[in-house]
């Protein structure tokens, strides 16, 4: 004769199916540095999911949003990776600088994990992109010979974002329209504020 399995026999299931399904609320979110990323570089977080009584789920098969949104409605790519054993990899891929909301959830109920939304500061690339660099007060002006030519210079990363720490230095020339070199002397650059840096140049 065909008898039914008792409740307490079919809550036994574990993942996220069952009894036991993933719970928004209960699953973790760590990474090595939630709330600063760089420019450029990937954002990774690690999702631990869990069950409603804190019990790590140990399969995948969750399907998680991740979103990230700055102030001005940029929305970075993300990544999502089911590792298959009851976490899964999250990537948020910014290249702007600035203050994000990331948040991660559980779908198709869209319900926020723990500690979910958070802010995330992106911060610019360490690495100096001269040809994304950009001069004030330099170009289309007329000079005079035996006089100082002074400009501001802002270092950039290779997205645009203005390095505001740093000691890089840089050097400047000035080239004649018959590919002469003009400069009698070269002066050494000076820090205005972050990597601003005021130099200028001698013509002859």
């Amino acid at each position: 004769m065909f008898s039914y399995p008792r409740p307490e026999m079919a809550s036994l299931t574990t993942g996220s199916r069952g009894a036991n399904s993933t719970c928004a609320s209960q699953s973790l979110i760590f990474s090595s540095s939630i709330w600063l990323a760089s420019a450029g570089v990937a954002q990774h977080f690690v999702v631990r999911a869990r069950d409603w009584a804190r019990r790590d789920t140990r399969i995948g098969g969750d399907l998680l949003e991740v979103r990230a949104i700055d102030a001005f409605t940029r929305l970075p790519n993300t990544t999502v990776v089911d590792n298959f054993d009851g976490t899964y990899s999250c990537y948020v891929h910014a290249t702007i600088t600035g203050v994000y909301t990331v948040s991660i959830r559980l779908q198709p109920l869209l319900k926020d994990l723990h500690k979910s939304p958070f802010a995330m500061r992106v911060l610019p690339s360490n690495i100096v992109e001269p040809s994304e660099c950009t001069t004030l007060g330099i170009g289309g002006n007329v000079e005079t010979a035996g006089l100082t030519a002074s400009f501001q210079l802002d270092a950039r990363d290779r997205f645009g974002n203005e390095i505001v720490e740093g000691d890089d230095l840089f050097f400047a020339d000035a080239i004649s329209d018959t590919g002469q070199n003009v400069t009698s002397f070269i002066q050494v650059p000076s820090f205005i504020g972050g990597q601003r840096q005021q130099s200028g140049f001698v013509l002859i």
